[in-house]
């Protein structure tokens, strides 16, 4: 493991453990663990083109994004979401709110749940990082086919 994969991990660790504080701290919490995340995210995509082991970086990049999924899941799992049908906020099980996040990951936006308002920021970074981590997806995949 590299000096540069030990501080993204450190960032994860670090805004994991920001959202389990969030139980006690609130919001606050959300907020610096996503300006965190979106550091490391933003440091992990230059340093992938640094390194010289393209392939190695590409795995832990794909793991990453699953992470990040993850740990969006986990932020509306404790937080809620809100069931379209019924109209009411719910605390999602596990597998609903990882499909909100791969849902809300992708943009593919079924209607079936939406954020409750206090999240709705996040729901937005979790958007845009799904448009920017697809875009860098391909231009790593790109990146490599041109190196060979």
């Amino acid at each position: 493991m590299t000096a540069d994969d030990r501080i993204v991990m450190l960032g994860l660790f670090l805004s994991y453990m920001l959202l389990v504080s969030a139980i006690w701290l609130g919001v606050i919490a959300l907020w610096i663990s996503l300006i965190v995340i979106c550091g490391i995210t933003a440091y992990f995509s230059f340093t992938f083109f640094r390194s010289s082991e393209h392939f190695g970086k590409f795995l832990y990049f794909v793991l990453y994004v699953f992470l990040l999924i993850a740990y969006l899941a986990l932020i509306y799992k404790l937080f809620g979401i809100v069931d379209t049908s019924t109209n009411e906020e719910i605390k999602p099980s596990l597998l609903n709110a990882a499909y909100f996040s791969v849902v809300t990951w992708t943009t593919l936006g079924y209607g079936d749940f939406r954020p409750i308002d206090q999240l709705k920021p996040f729901v937005m970074a979790e958007d845009l990082m799904g448009y920017i981590f697809m875009a860098l997806l391909v231009s790593k995949v790109l990146y490599m086919a041109q190196k060979r």
